[in-house]
């Protein structure tokens, strides 16, 4: 419950209001970039999966909050719509930990692995076909592992560093200030303070990270073709110099 004058309170919905289409439609603009770039590219999986969770950010801003959802669909169920919310937060472990799996492999145990997989399709099963007075107990669970998820993925991109890695000290400063975050959304969810959602804008700022990355391997790419192709030609130099010399 926030307090204040009516123009207050009104201006606070208001810039609530913009900050939340901004993320939305920043967020679909990079699903469906993230959607090409899987495309053009199938064998690099990290970009669909990459693709997949911002897609649950941004359906996650139109289900929570000021539920946008209904100002399109006002006649939708209560139902529907939190069983969609927790969807969102059943999917989003499993996800993680495909998208940092596929960018840097065998760094993580196996069974933890499966572990997360398990558990995301079980929870996400049960917030399926169990009635929200049921499903709303898995939250808590659900919590705890995102938590333990990201304190895993942490741990694989400290090992890619240690490795030194390609990107993996940018990714780990963008899921590390992603972690803190979720952290504060979740101590804020279970009423510790009361404060504004930020994981929209972790993941955002995970986002900036890993585009930077991406942009650092196509440079590294481009200059790699320019290099083999110099190669190349001056090879065809040599040998047609050669062919020369025993004409």
């Amino acid at each position: 419950i926030r307090l204040g004058t009516a123009q207050q309170i009104k201006e606070r919905h208001n810039f609530q209001w913009i900050i939340d289409i901004l993320l939305l439609g920043g967020f679909l603009i990079m699903a469906l970039y993230h959607i090409v770039l899987y495309l053009l590219r199938p064998d690099d999986r990290s970009t669909l999966y990459f693709a997949a969770l911002t897609g649950i950010f941004a359906v996650r801003i139109l289900v929570t909050g000021n539920v946008y959802f209904t100002i399109l669909f006002p006649k939708v169920a209560w139902e529907w719509l939190y069983t969609v919310e927790l969807l969102t937060l059943t999917l989003g472990p499993p996800l993680f930990m495909l998208l940092l799996l596929s960018l840097y492999q065998g760094l993580l145990w196996k069974p933890i692995q499966y572990l997360i997989y398990g558990v995301g399709a079980l929870f996400g099963l049960a917030a399926i076909f169990l009635p929200a007075r049921i499903s709303s107990y898995l939250v808590t669970p659900n919590q705890i592992i995102l938590l333990v998820t990201l304190i895993c993925c942490i741990t694989i991109l400290c090992r890619a560093l240690k490795r030194k890695e390609s990107g993996a000290g940018i990714i780990l400063g963008g899921f590390g200030f992603l972690f803190l975050t979720v952290f504060h959304d979740i101590l804020n969810a279970n009423k510790f303070f009361y404060n504004i959602q930020l994981a929209a804008f972790g993941w955002f700022a995970l986002i900036i990270s890993q585009s930077f990355v991406l942009s650092l391997r196509f440079s590294n790419a481009f200059k790699t073709a320019e290099k083999l192709t110099g190669e190349l030609k001056e090879r065809n130099i040599a040998l047609s110099r050669l062919n020369r010399l025993k004409d």
